[in-house]
């Protein structure tokens, strides 16, 4: 640190810019999905499952939600609003589909995944109706 305990001066690279950007579109997606008490609750599951995969640790916590953005709106019957967000998201460099965050669709880890998401502390429980384990592998699998 430079003399006198200032800080050096910073200089905002277009990277930083990309990340805010990023940031912005992605919290205002997430928080426009939804209606009241099950805004993202998929997503959010699904995310909470995913923390529990080592190759899945590596994405930030916006980008794996919105991998569950992408899969909540196969839930809810929407995939072509999901379509249209996974091109936005593969412009942007995010995460699509399961194997991006080193989970195989079918596999026992994506069961681990399920079975994290699907549990009653889980904010899966605020989705308008019942998601179970077998329905949300098949939407996760459809990405």
């Amino acid at each position: 640190s430079p003399p006198g305990g200032e800080t050096a001066p910073t200089r905002v690279t277009e990277p930083v810019r990309s990340i805010v950007r990023t940031n912005i579109v992605l919290a205002g997606l997430v928080g426009g999905l939804g209606g009241e008490g099950c805004r993202a609750a998929a997503a959010h599951a699904i995310n909470n499952g995913l923390t529990r995969v080592e190759s899945a640790r590596r994405w930030l916590h916006g980008e794996t939600v919105g991998l569950g953005v992408l899969a909540q709106l196969h839930l809810e019957g929407k995939t072509g609003e999901a379509d249209r967000l996974k091109r936005l998201f593969l412009r942007l460099g995010l995460p699509t589909r399961l194997r991006d965050v080193g989970v195989v669709p079918g596999s026992p880890t994506a069961h681990r995944v399920a079975a994290w998401a699907c549990s009653p502390r889980e904010t899966m429980r605020n989705m308008p109706r019942r998601i179970t384990r077998a329905s949300l592998l098949r939407a996760l699998a459809a990405l």
